[in-house]
């Protein structure tokens, strides 16, 4: 029984088979090509959510740095109202919270450098306790504070 003796029924039915079983190939390949095309935009949003979020705080640290800064350049102020406590600040709540965590799960390869800011940023905020201290012993004097302020 050759190709030549089916008749016109199976073969449309053959031809109309393979298109189906091709068609169903092709829609498979599709799905799982765009299945995975979203599971990496996912990820890449993810890693953008965090590069803003370390962006956002960068700019609050230079900004809290710039507040500390006003204490030498303007001669009214003779005292000090920067946040001082590393983990009530945005990076130390994102550091010390849930933003962290996720962070970790979604780029689990960023552990270690997060890991690794903890201790400078407790250090940065520990400086301005010093300087508070510095300043109250001074009794807000600044021709007293300035100096050792600044050491």
């Amino acid at each position: 029984m050759g190709w030549n003796n089916l008749s016109i029924n199976t073969k449309l039915g053959i031809g109309f088979g393979l298109i189906l079983l091709f068609l169903s190939i092709i829609g498979g390949f599709s799905w799982y090509g765009f299945h995975t095309f979203s599971d990496e935009i996912a990820l890449e949003q993810s890693h953008l959510a965090v590069m803003e979020e370390m962006s956002v705080r960068e700019i609050d640290h230079l900004e809290w740095r710039a507040s500390i800064s006003k204490l030498f350049i303007d001669a009214s102020l003779n005292s000090l109202a920067t946040q001082d406590d590393h983990t009530k600040c945005g990076l130390g709540k994102w550091l010390y919270g849930d933003g962290r965590k996720q962070a970790v799960i979604d780029i689990p390869e960023i552990a270690g450098m997060v890991k690794s800011m903890e201790e400078p940023h407790a250090r940065l905020h520990a400086t301005v306790t010093e300087m508070k201290k510095i300043i109250a012993q001074n009794k807000g004097n600044r021709d007293n504070f300035l100096g050792p302020v600044r050491d």
